[in-house]
């Protein structure tokens, strides 16, 4: 099943992607009652196509190793290409952030607000004390994330939508 998908896969990125070209890819997990399922798909024209999925033996969230495995799958069907990688909360990880940067991919991370970072040998400090407010963005260059050691230097975007409605979205902070 994999190797004829696969094939599809590749003539699919042939006809549509130049080589070099960026293309975005996204990791995420879902359940719906007793099944969990973990799928790598490619985003295209705001869609998302499947390249790669597993329907895991557990319930819960997924372990770092589960989702190099599963990135691990489909990143030499993109070799061709400049890969960014997308992710939420439940996929920021050292591990996995190491791993990426080893493959040489771009990834964008969705950070829990309690995620510490360090500017220029300043101190450590919450994403959530920057002080963000409906409407605002930010964007850090070169910061330390996590109190981790070996995690290295990433930039952090953050951007708040404006309140509409008097209703304000969650604020969705990124590790680049």
């Amino acid at each position: 099943m994999r190797g004829l998908w696969f094939a599809c896969l590749k003539q699919w990125l042939e006809e549509h992607c130049q080589k070099g070209e960026r293309v975005h890819i996204a990791i995420d997990r879902t359940s719906w009652g007793t099944v969990n399922l973990l799928v790598v798909s490619l985003i295209w024209n705001k869609r998302g196509i499947p390249l790669y999925w597993e329907l895991l033996d557990k319930l819960g969230s997924t372990s770092w190793e589960e989702q190099r495995d599963a990135l691990s799958k489909v990143l030499p069907l993109l070799k061709e290409h400049r890969v960014v990688v997308l992710g939420d909360r439940e996929f920021c990880s050292v591990k996995l952030g190491r791993w990426l940067n080893e493959q040489e991919c771009y990834f964008c991370l969705r950070l829990k607000c309690n995620t510490n970072i360090r500017e220029a040998q300043q101190a450590w400090r919450e994403l959530a004390a920057l002080g963000l407010t409906p409407g605002t963005s930010l964007f850090l260059n070169e910061v330390e994330v996590t109190k981790q050691k070996g995690f290295g230097s990433f930039n952090v975007a953050s951007k708040w939508k404006k309140r509409y409605r008097g209703f304000a979205p969650p604020m969705s902070l990124g590790l680049f």
